[in-house]
């Protein structure tokens, strides 16, 4: 006697529902493992930054480019597989190291352009805080769809500001620049880890205008500060002590960046020694 259809229709139902909870759990386990192995990568470039940052600046620009490219592809592949309505670990993942390559790339041949994208990732870290302390529950018409409109707006505005006083303000301002950013990428990879750390560009659903903000945050901004503070004390004292360093902000009054860098690797290779600068 065979089954009847209903038992089978029940069964493979079942079959079926078992075998998307296994794939969705295993999809989990993916992003999980992603996440936490980018966190580590994080950690350890975001260090670097903080407290080497201004010695090693072309260095550290290549390094926040290809974390603004792979933090941005993330959410772009993110947006993607919602859209399609499946999530997949490796349409974020293979967006976010293309992004993260094109900015790095883009970095060697416009570093002009990536130290005002530096300046402004720390605009959009400031705006991104004041958006989930405060701006995100003010009763105004453009929050109405979305909690985190006034704060994008705020976002984009610091980080023009921002990126204009980078772009602007020559190796004077690399230490403070390299710490505060790089900080804050710390605090986030370390967030990645222990949890409750917001997201950056989405913190609130559409329904959260009321939402609290839980005490872990507000330490976790404590804990910004003083790696920031730590960062800036750290460069100040191994650059003062660097021999070229008051030539490097002497010179940062008559020459860019990218020039006087180049006549700096040309007397460290030159054999010979005393050699001046002939202006022709």
């Amino acid at each position: 006697m065979s089954p009847p259809p209903t038992f089978l229709a029940g069964l493979w139902a079942s079959v079926s529902m078992t075998n998307l909870l296994e794939a969705d759990a295993l999809d989990n386990v993916a992003f999980r493992a992603v996440i936490i192995l980018g966190s580590i990568a994080l950690l350890v470039v975001a260090t670097f930054i903080t407290f080497l940052g201004y010695k090693h600046f072309s260095t550290a620009l290549v390094l926040q480019s290809a974390i603004l490219g792979g933090y941005m592809g993330w959410y772009i592949g993110g947006a993607f597989t919602e859209s399609a309505e499946s999530k997949h670990v490796m349409v974020n993942l293979s967006v976010a190291v293309a992004l993260a390559f094109f900015l790095s790339v883009f970095t060697c041949c416009m570093k002009g352009v990536m130290r005002f994208l530096f300046g402004f990732a720390l605009g959009v870290q400031l705006g991104s805080v004041a958006n989930i302390v405060w701006l995100h529950a003010l009763p105004l018409g453009m929050n109405e769809s979305n909690p985190n409109n006034l704060g994008y707006v705020v976002m984009s505005a610091a980080g023009v500001v921002l990126g204009a006083l980078a772009f602007a303000s020559g190796r004077k301002g690399h230490i403070v620049l390299t710490a505060w950013v790089g900080a804050y990428w710390i605090i986030q990879s370390v967030g990645n880890f222990v949890g409750n750390f917001p997201s950056l560009f989405y913190p609130f659903p559409r329904d959260a205008r009321t939402a609290t903000v839980s005490m872990s945050y507000y330490i976790y901004m404590g804990a910004w500060v003083v790696l920031a503070l730590g960062g800036i004390t750290t460069q100040v004292h191994l650059t003062t002590f660097d021999s070229n360093y008051h030539d490097l902000i002497d010179a940062d009054a008559a020459d860019d960046d990218d020039t006087y860098l180049a006549k700096d690797m040309h007397k460290s290779k030159t054999p010979y020694t005393n050699v001046q600068d002939v202006s022709v």
